[in-house]
């Protein structure tokens, strides 16, 4: 939801990503699925994969994603 920068005590850049509140996390979700044998719905996939895209041009739009070591 937003990106935040800050200045820690030991005057070091930290970057604070704000996201929505989720009761589980993609990982979580994902093996879900792996334990119970199941395909995720390709709606699903294409839903998850879109808000990925749209999460990563977010950062790199606002400069977290301009150099990558």
């Amino acid at each position: 939801m937003d990106v935040k920068q800050g200045i820690s005590k030991t005057r070091d850049m930290v970057l604070y990503l704000v996201f929505e509140y989720m009761d589980t996390d993609l990982k979580k979700f994902i093996r879900s699925f792996r334990q119970t044998r199941e395909n995720i719905h390709l709606p699903t996939v294409k839903t998850l994969m879109y808000k990925l895209c749209k999460g990563v041009a977010f950062c790199h739009g606002h400069g977290v994603l301009d150099k990558c070591n």
